[in-house]
């Protein structure tokens, strides 16, 4: 289990010359906050919010969490279903009326069972690309052509941007608020996350006015560039409208204080109770292959580190950027890693943020 380093001003050193180092070497940029039972024992900031301004990054950094937003999503919706505004069984057909797959439930989005097709794909084939879509287009997009599911709903397990997507428009749906909105009133103000907000930069230029940790692409020979310069990567433009599945802007700070909010149940008791009800931390058994599918608690993915014991963590990328939060259990630890530079290919990088997150662990336990 890892231990507490309030005192161990040597792990702190370490911690940043690691990231240091990292930082020259050109495998990170971005910010890093290691916290236990809510007090910050590191933090650092490496590199640039803009590169063209040179302005450096500060731990009031807004970054894109692209993926991470996810928990979010879901935290919204478990407030909701808390309200008894909405049941885990409802159909999202009740409240997306042009929903063309009756059968997919909030309990299916939620864990990424749902089996529901690409929604990137729809608009990377059928979309105007000079055109910023959003929730309602993509939404169309399904009905319109309506492609067929990976599978049954329930009977698999297939990561799902589309059913968070989805989810974003059920909360818009049952709220009577903008996604935008409802995160506001009701996971950011009550967590203290006085930093963070929902952003589709190409169409709120003005957001980024400032604190604004802008995303850049390090090609081969060493140039930085924002990737929307690039042809490739021009679908960061046409998908920058759409919602629930990212787009949430926030700092390690304002993490941090998700975190506490969610374990001192400033939002309910119900993910506490949730992970006592699982103490050996064991996903559930595909009926139909036997195996063990993926575990996911409240949009976070349940997995168990063999120093930090019980994590729930979620990782995310777009171009330019790669998140990662990791929330332990057992050890009362909390890891965020928010970086805002990327290879043009992610997956030519020579780490990853879970390699990030390995690292902070092997140095805590020293």
């Amino acid at each position: 289990m890892m231990k507490s380093i309030h005192s161990n001003r040597a792990v702190n050193l370490q911690l940043d010359r690691l990231f240091k180092d990292k930082y020259e070497q050109g495998l990170f940029d971005g910010n890093v906050l290691v916290a236990h039972k809510g007090e910050i024992i590191f933090s650092g900031s490496y590199g640039w919010e803009c590169y063209e301004k040179k302005i450096p990054l500060s731990l009031h950094s807004r970054f894109e969490l692209a993926s991470v937003t996810k928990p979010i999503t879901a935290l919204g919706i478990k407030l909701l279903i808390r309200k008894s505004m909405l049941k885990e069984n409802d159909a999202l057909s009740n409240w997306i009326p042009d929903f063309p797959y009756p059968e997919v439930t909030i309990e299916h989005a939620l864990t990424h069972t749902s089996g529901l097709p690409d929604y990137m794909a729809l608009l990377e084939d059928h979309w105007d690309h000079a055109r910023i879509a959003k929730n309602p287009d993509a939404l169309w997009l399904l009905a319109e052509h309506k492609p067929p599911q990976y599978f049954a709903p329930g009977s698999g397990f297939r990561y799902s941007n589309t059913a968070y997507m989805c989810l974003a428009l059920v909360i818009e749906a049952v709220s009577g608020l903008s996604y935008a909105d409802f995160m506001r009133s009701y996971v950011f103000e009550p967590a203290g996350m006085t930093d963070s907000m929902v952003i589709s930069r190409r169409l709120q230029p003005e957001l980024t006015a400032e604190k604004y940790a802008f995303g850049y692409i390090r090609l081969e020979d060493g140039r930085i560039c924002l990737p929307d310069e690039l042809p490739v990567q021009q679908y960061v433009r046409y998908l920058d409208g759409i919602q629930g599945d990212g787009t949430v802007h926030s700092t390690v700070l304002d993490l941090l204080r998700l975190d506490q909010a969610i374990r001192n149940g400033v939002f309910s008791d119900l993910q506490d109770s949730i992970v006592d009800s699982n103490p050996e931390w064991l996903a559930p058994i595909d009926s139909g292959t036997g195996r063990r599918l993926e575990h996911v608690i409240d949009g976070w993915f349940a997995e168990r580190s063999s120093v930090g014991g019980r994590m729930l963590g979620h990782s995310g990328g777009w171009p330019g950027y790669a998140t990662r939060m990791c929330r332990y259990m057992d050890s009362g630890h909390t890891i965020i890693l928010l970086c805002n530079v990327e290879p043009l290919d992610y997956r030519t990088r020579a780490e990853q943020p879970e390699d990030w997150q390995l690292q902070i662990e092997q140095l805590l336990m020293r």
